[in-house]
């Protein structure tokens, strides 16, 4: 267990399981490679998801492989945990499915950028998408 700010995070040592791992090559975004999109938008949001590598199922046939021990006794994960090799790429993937043909969002790993030219078009697009979402004030 890992702390983090206000809870302990779940992860283990995956470094021999990485090792053997075949890498997923899947391009992770550059804000260099959105950047030119975002010429003329005025109205942006952030969508930064709340335990995003966990709400990504593991393969029942891959659950073994993500068993870690500790004093309370041995937990496999039923979902992707920190520090295996490919979950930024998986994550990305994922992202992409939902979000990927949206021209207003640009997707950086577990976060999302939403960007319009004005308001009433900003909330237009916040209703269109596809992802339910606690909305929270930021600061």
């Amino acid at each position: 267990m890992v702390p983090e700010k206000d809870d302990w995070r779940p992860c283990g040592d995956y470094r021999r399981l990485n090792t053997q791992t075949i890498p997923d090559i899947f391009p992770i975004s550059h804000v260099h490679d959105f950047a030119h999109n975002l010429f003329n938008k005025k109205t942006f949001s952030t969508i930064d998801f709340n335990r995003a590598y966990h709400q990504i199922p593991v393969a029942a046939a891959d659950v073994p492989k993500t068993a870690v021990i500790n004093p309370l006794g041995l937990f496999e994960f039923l979902f992707m945990p920190f520090g295996i090799c490919n979950a930024a790429e998986t994550f990305q993937r994922f992202m992409y499915e939902i979000v990927g043909d949206l021209d207003y969002c640009f997707v950086y790993l577990d976060d999302v950028l939403i960007a319009s030219t004005d308001e009433s078009e900003h909330l237009k697009h916040l209703e269109e998408l596809p992802v339910s979402s606690e909305v929270r004030p930021c600061g």
